[in-house]
């Protein structure tokens, strides 16, 4: 992991201001895309901490998991990005595929960290071939681990990788692709899907979808899980400045269970890396996106606060979206009861024809 020099802009005191809305109005901040930093970390300031005075706050239960460690992965490709970086691809191909899914990881993990079943099932059972693919800076894909060079660059790798699936099949008779995302991978999705010339897919998948703070979704009861720890003070840094300072500064810490990093998780996200995952006005972006979409509730999200997030997805007024509640999922657990609902969604919404692999 390279030194992200925090050192040159760590000031001797930090102290995140935490005054109210009238702070936000006397800062002045830049215009165009360096806004995004600003504007990410008032939000960040000014949103309550849920949980920030538990003792022992509730975390995401992994137990659906575990056998999801022992599960098959096929090896990994390597997809060169723009700049010469190259990003790590489980390709989970169906041997006949009605469909093509590029689907990306929550945030601070990685495909293997509880994606198998998820990629196995719509493969192997629904004719479905899955990508799972890790951002730079997480798990096989290189690059410092929880950084990027900009937010630009993270978005730009995600029009790489499906470039690169799309080149698998072409021709008129090519399966219909689409992309997806869990948890943050959604915001980062989301994203990449809404810049000027954003590559068109068929449809969208957002499983327990993290929209950012701005989308305003997460949980206030007393046990709910804080997930991060953010340093704002780094972002208002980066966005006054014009993109110029704190860039590469190590911004938030996920609160990761003891040993974690040991299993491939990464500790925690620079400003870049978190603003390539969090919108700063997400429900105008779902608005925006060109294709269908799909969003599946975890009506046991230990993070993000069921309702809200439906109402929220509905703010958005997609003409073409649907919104389904999983019982008795957490934000994890999710990921091994969702495959046979995505992919009948994703037959209904494409007129893809798959075949389960015999």
């Amino acid at each position: 992991m390279g030194d992200l020099g925090d050192a040159t802009c760590e000031p001797s005191t930090p102290r995140p201001s935490r005054g109210g809305l009238g702070i936000a109005r006397s800062l002045r901040l830049p215009r165009g895309r360096f806004a995004r930093s600003a504007l990410l970390a008032l939000t960040l300031a000014f949103a309550p901490a849920a949980g920030a005075d538990a003792d022992e706050p509730v975390g995401f239960d992994a137990s659906a998991l575990r056998h999801d460690t022992t599960a098959w992965s096929p090896p990994p490709e390597l997809v060169p990005a723009t700049d010469g970086a190259r990003l790590a691809v489980f390709p989970y191909r169906a041997p006949d595929p009605g469909a093509r899914l590029v689907f990306y990881h929550g945030g601070g993990a990685h495909s293997l960290a509880g994606y198998r079943s998820l990629a196995l099932t719509l493969s192997r059972d629904h004719g479905i071939s899955t990508y799972l693919v890790d951002i730079r800076g997480h798990g096989r894909s290189e690059g410092d681990r929880g950084d990027a060079p900009s937010a630009e660059q993270v978005w730009m790798d995600v029009d790489s990788v499906l470039a690169w699936v799309d080149r698998e099949s072409t021709g008129a008779l090519a399966p219909p692709l689409l992309v997806g995302g869990h948890s943050s991978g959604a915001g980062l999705v989301l994203n990449a899907l809404t810049r000027d010339d954003a590559p068109r897919v068929e449809a969208v998948v957002f499983v327990a979808p993290e929209f950012g703070p701005s989308a305003d979704t997460k949980r206030e009861r007393p046990d709910a899980f804080r997930f991060a720890d953010v340093q704002v003070w780094k972002f208002v840094v980066h966005g006054i400045s014009g993109g110029l300072v704190c860039g590469r500064c190590r911004a938030v810490r996920f609160r990761h269970p003891e040993g974690a990093e040991d299993r491939g998780l990464v500790a925690g996200y620079t400003v870049n890396m978190s603003l390539a995952v969090s919108p700063r006005e997400p429900a105008s972006a779902l608005g925006r996106v060109a294709a269908p979409v799909g969003i599946w509730i975890a009506e046991s999200d230990e993070l993000l606060d069921p309702a809200k997030l439906e109402v929220f997805s509905r703010s958005s007024r997609h003409g073409a979206l649907d919104v389904q509640r999983v019982a008795d999922a957490s934000h994890l657990s999710i990921l091994t009861v969702v495959a046979d609902s995505i992919a009948e969604w994703i037959h209904a919404e494409t007129g893809a024809v798959c075949h389960a692999a015999p």
